[in-house]
């Protein structure tokens, strides 16, 4: 059985707290109290999520499910697919979506940063990388597409997975589209704001 429930919290717009002394509820901490967490929205790795603490004023964040619960988002999390030498740019489109309250499920973007932009895959490593995109694409509700043509072979692989899946996928693309920005389930946007703003 599914059950809808209304849960009000204490809040700021951004933040855990709404003033000075008035936190939310269901913000716990661990590691000692030196790492705060949301106990209301879970991630996918254990029963809390951890708060962000980069807020100008010292507050504490709420996480990305939260903001995306208050503004009553079918959209709650995003895969984003770019060639693997893009992945600065597909880290800039990460903190607009997390900063737009939905959830990214990409691991892929940190570890080519780590590695430079470089694709140096073995058998074994392309294995596990493909796994774990399937992974992260499946978890997501849609797919954003960082489209440079006529690169990023793996890209266009994500987008025909994620149509196979039935999940929409935002295509953010410039002026020379690609025969898979007309296919069903593509929506077509000029920047990564625009398909924020169209989900």
């Amino acid at each position: 059985m599914k059950i809808t429930m209304l849960i009000p919290i204490e809040c700021g717009a951004t933040t855990c707290s709404s003033g000075l002394g008035e936190c939310c509820r269901h913000r716990g901490s661990i590691r000692l109290g030196q790492a705060p967490v949301c106990r209301l929205f879970p991630d996918d790795r254990g029963a809390h999520t951890l708060l962000r603490e980069d807020h100008p004023g010292g507050w504490v964040l709420r996480c990305p499910a939260c903001l995306a619960a208050e503004r009553g988002a079918a959209v709650n999390s995003a895969f984003i697919s770019a060639p693997f030498n893009r992945c600065r740019e597909a880290a800039d489109a990460r903190d607009d979506l997390v900063a737009a309250g939905i959830v990214v499920r990409t691991r892929w973007i940190d570890q080519a940063i780590a590695r430079g932009g470089h694709d140096r895959l073995t058998s074994e490593s392309a294995a596990q990388a493909i796994a774990e995109n399937d992974a992260d694409l499946r978890a997501a509700d849609v797919c954003v597409a960082l489209c440079y043509p006529p690169e990023g072979c793996e890209m266009w692989g994500e987008i025909a997975r994620a149509l196979e899946w039935g999940k929409p996928v935002y295509l953010v693309c410039g002026s020379a589209l690609p025969l898979v920005a007309y296919r069903r389930g593509v929506v077509l946007c000029a920047s990564v704001g625009d398909a924020i703003e169209a989900m």
